[in-house]
Formats: structure tokens, C-alpha cells, sequence
């Protein structure tokens, strides 16, 4: 269990605070500009019931990590420290203690992991996505036995993550699966009988808490009010099976894919790696044959895991989304775990591992600040346009001040980043994050909050969210009024219809 010894860990120690610095470094931009942040421009204040809408009851909760306001501040700081938390409770999993080196790579894949940086551009949120690892980690770590006690607070650890975030259930998976794993692999041959049962009583208890934290956390939908939405629902058995069938597709072709922020070169690197670590844990517990079969028989779990939101619920969201897939940083870092664990010994191939490992975290670092520099860029671009339409509207001849208007974008800005993502031929599989690939600069679904906080004097309908924007936008294509008008930059692409302003965007 966790006690004075347990955070007592100079090597952990150590690899925690190189790892904050390597993180500090890769997310630098967003640090810096954190009174800008790149996810909106911000609000002086949180709506209300921030995140219940999406049944994340502990979200308003989180929020006062910020001071219940829309402004990151020191967030992004606090979630690297909160990262760093959840990465230390899986290491223990892992068994990594030994040596200075292998904790601060395992530590640092896991942070500077690439998919990461969209949990970043979510600047004031970003605590929401971290804090649901280090209650995934709890969990397994205090089920390490079959007791009753230990159980129920595994429950209630899986509980308050899926209230935090419910992606982390597939950090969940994977500590889960990765410390049997890890497990088999270095008990001594000699302890197979007691180590079966031993292990079959610790997943039959994990198992259970998992269980019971998932009813207790469909009960506290109700009790908080949150919408049950997302859940999935089976006309028949058949689309069940077929529902499966396509996630665990997904799970393995998520090996490969490519996608803005973790490009062809380092997924096949990753893939490499994977494949390399799989075969070594085969082959450490080569002695024990029923091990090594079980060994490799938990790995395309493991991978599954990583889609395992997935399988219960839809996220609304792309299977791909870098939000919902938080178990692939997890995973590879598990890889790199076995290799340096396994495979290298002091001496020329210690020294090749490490700089092969530093060659993959410069990378994920140069990943994470070149992208940055990129939203920002288009931030600053996408303002720009915003202020020019601005000027438009409020030179219109038709345009009264003193009316009230309900403003309406068709189409989207210059879509910066992923456009430049497409030149010159580069290929990008799948998006990574439906409003960091486009470099939105509102996450409020309207243009009222950009156009209000640039001065504008206009009386909006809406000040905050508009959910019939979808069916405004789709009435005002099929209507005709955009037939005889071209898109912006073109003179017509900005006018007033009756009450409403249109902004005709490409």
C-alpha cells in the first residue's frame, strides 16, 4: 500500500523531476502563453455545471483547481505534476526501481507521448484528463489481493475516474493486463503453482472492483443528473458482435495509422518497438512454456485496452481522438519498459539503448513545440480574419446597432493547420482532435464570444452556446440565399438576412 516508503524513492524522485523539466520544455508554448491559451479565447468564468453535460460529475469539482475561471494559468503545470503522479504509481507496477535511466524514459513516454499535447491545448481543462490516470493507477495498485476492503476502495478509485474522465478507462486496461504481464515475467520459475492462483485472485478482484465502480458510477448519472446519451445500445446480438468486431479492427490499425501529431516515421518506430517488446517477454519467461503462452496471449488484450471506452460507451467523438485513446502513451511506455529491462546490460549496448530512447523522446519533444507553434500561428491568423469580418458586419449599410442579431458562420476558417499538414503531398491518415486539427480559435460552437471579446458592438442572441447552430447552418444552405454569394474574402460573403448575420466562410 502507499506509505512513507512508498514516495520515499530517490531513483523516482530523480526521474520525476527530469521529467517535469523534459515536459516543462515540450509544452513551453502553451505554458508561456497561458493567458492566451490556443482552445478559445477565454471567458472570465466557467459556465455552469461545466462538464456534467458530459457525465463527468467531478468536473465542477476539478474546477476549482482554477478558480472556476475559463483561464488556464498554472494548469498546464499542475497537470505535468499530476501526469507525473499517475506515471510513478505504474512504474511500481512495472517494477522499474533499479535504475535511474529506465524510470526517466518510462516516465518521460509517457508525458511527452505526442498524443498528449491536445490534452494540453485544452489549457484550463487539462487536469481533467490526468487526474482520471492517477485514480486508474490507484485502482490497480491497492487491489493487489483479494480483500473486501481493498476491493471497495478499487471501486471507488474507478468510480472517481470515470466522474473525472471516462477515456481513462483504457489507462485502466492496460495497468491492469501490463502488471500481470510484467508479473509472469520475472517471478522465478519455481513459484508457477503459488503464482497462478496467486494472480487468479488478484484479477478476479480487480475484475470486481472494475464492476462495481462502473454500476456505482450509472447510478451517479442519475443522482447528479448528467445525461446517459452516450451509452450504446444493441438493436440485436449481431450488431453487438459486429460492434466489437469493428473496435478491435480499430485497436490494431491504431498501431499504424497516421495522424497530425504522431507521424509515419515515429508510429512505425513505435510499432517496432512494440513488436520487440512482446517478443522478449515471450522469451524471458521461455522457461515456464505455459507462461510464455499466457504472456503472449494477454498482449492483443493489452491493445484492445487501449479502445476500451469504446466497447461500453461512444464518446461521440472519432475512434482516433487523441482524448479518448490515453492508454497508447501507457502502452508504449510499457515497451520501452520490457526493452530496457530486458534486453540491454552495461556496456555498448546500454549506451545504444539510451541514445536510440533519447533520439525517440527529442522527437516527441520537437513533435509537441513545432505543433504548438503551428495552432499559434493559426490563432493569430484566424483572429485576424475574425477582426477584418468584424469591420464587414459593422459596416454594412443594413446593419442598426440597436437591433438584436443572431449571427450564423456557414463553413469554417482557413483551417491553418491541418492545411498545412496537406501541402506538398504529406499524407495524414486520420485527425487527432476535432478542434486542435483545425486550429479552432472558439470552443464555444458560435462566433458571438470571438466577435464580443474583440469589441464588437453588436447585440447577440446568443452569449454563450447556441445548440441549434447544426440546424441554423443546414437551413441557411438549403434556403438559397448563398446561391448568387461567393465566400469570404468576397464582398458578399458577409450580409444581413431579416434578423440574422450571415457570415459565408469557404
Amino acid at each position: 500500500m502507499l506509505n512513507n516508503r512508498f514516495f520515499n524513492d530517490p531513483v523516482r524522485q530523480i526521474a520525476a523531476a527530469w521529467t517535469f523539466g523534459l515536459s516543462f520544455l515540450a509544452y513551453f508554448i502553451f505554458i508561456a502563453q497561458h493567458l492566451i491559451g490556443n482552445h478559445a479565447l477565454r471567458m472570465p468564468w466557467l459556465h455552469p455545471r461545466e462538464q456534467i453535460g458530459n457525465g463527468r460529475w467531478l468536473g465542477p469539482i476539478i474546477g476549482h483547481l482554477h478558480y472556476d475561471a475559463d483561464v488556464p494559468v498554472f494548469m498546464p503545470l499542475i497537470s505535468i505534476i499530476i501526469g507525473i503522479a499517475a506515471v510513478w504509481l505504474a512504474s511500481r507496477l512495472w517494477r522499474t526501481q533499479n535504475s535511474i535511466s529506465v524510470n526517466v524514459i518510462v516516465f518521460s513516454f509517457v508525458m511527452l507521448f505526442p498524443t498528449n499535447l491536445a490534452l494540453f491545448y485544452y489549457t484550463f481543462m487539462t487536469p481533467i484528463f490526468f487526474i482520471p490516470w492517477v485514480f486508474a493507477a490507484l485502482a490497480v495498485l491497492i487491489v493487489d489481493r483479494f480483500s473486501i476492503w481493498r476491493i471497495v476502495v478499487g471501486a471507488v478509485c474507478v468510480l472517481l475516474m470515470m466522474a473525472s474522465y471516462q477515456s481513462a478507462l483504457s489507462v485502466l486496461g492496460v495497468l491492469i493486463l501490463t502488471r500481470l504481464i510484467i508479473t509472469l515475467m520475472e517471478t522465478p520459475t519455481d513459484q508457477s503453482s503459488a503464482l497462478f492462483k496467486k494472480e487468479a485472485q488478484i484479477i478476479a478482484a480487480q475484475g470486481i472492483a472494475v464492476i462495481l465502480g462502473g454500476i456505482a458510477y450509472i447510478i451517479s448519472l442519475d443522482i447528479t443528473g448528467a445525461p446517459t446519451s452516450q451509452s450504446l445500445e444493441f438493436s440485436s446480438l449481431q450488431a453487438f458482435i459486429d460492434h466489437v468486431k469493428t473496435i478491435s479492427v480499430e485497436a490494431f490499425r491504431h498501431l499504424w495509422i497516421t495522424q497530425p501529431d504522431i507521424l509515419r516515421p515515429l508510429k512505425y518506430a513505435l510499432l517496432g518497438l512494440l513488436i520487440a517488446a512482446i517478443l522478449l517477454s515471450v522469451w524471458r519467461a521461455r522457461k515456464t512454456p505455459v507462461r510464455a503462452l499466457i504472456i503472449l496471449l494477454l498482449w492483443p488484450f493489452v491493445i484492445l485496452a487501449t479502445k476500451a471506452v469504446f466497447f461500453v460507451a461512444d464518446p461521440a467523438g472519432n475512434l482516433y481522438e487523441y482524448r479518448y485513446n490515453p492508454g497508447l502513451g501507457f502502452l508504449h511506455a510499457f515497451s520501452a519498459c520490457i526493452i530496457l529491462k530486458s534486453l540491454f546490460r552495461p556496456g555498448l549496448g546500454k549506451m545504444t539503448a539510451y541514445v536510440v530512447f533519447g533520439v525517440f523522446l527529442t522527437t516527441m519533444m520537437q513533435a509537441d513545440l513545432v505543433r504548438q507553434h503551428v495552432l499559434q500561428r493559426g490563432q493569430t491568423h484566424d483572429l485576424a480574419i475574425a477582426n477584418r469580418v468584424l469591420m464587414r458586419i459593422e459596416t454594412l449599410d443594413e446593419f442598426d446597432a440597436t437591433k438584436t442579431y443572431d449571427l450564423i458562420r456557414v463553413g469554417h476558417y482557413s483551417r491553418f493547420r491541418a492545411n498545412l499538414f496537406r501541402k506538398e503531398g504529406r499524407k495524414i491518415d486520420r485527425g487527432g482532435d476535432g478542434h486542435m486539427d483545425y486550429g479552432e480559435i472558439t470552443d464555444r460552437w458560435i462566433d458571438e464570444d470571438v466577435f464580443r471579446l474583440l469589441g464588437a458592438r453588436i447585440k447577440f442572441k446568443h452569449k454563450t452556446t447556441d445548440p441549434q447552430f447544426s440546424k441554423k447552418i443546414k437551413e441557411v444552405r438549403e434556403s438559397g440565399i448563398l446561391n448568387e454569394r461567393k465566400p469570404w474574402p468576397h464582398e458578399s460573403s458577409v450580409f444581413i438576412h431579416n434578423d440574422r448575420i450571415i457570415v459565408y466562410m469557404q
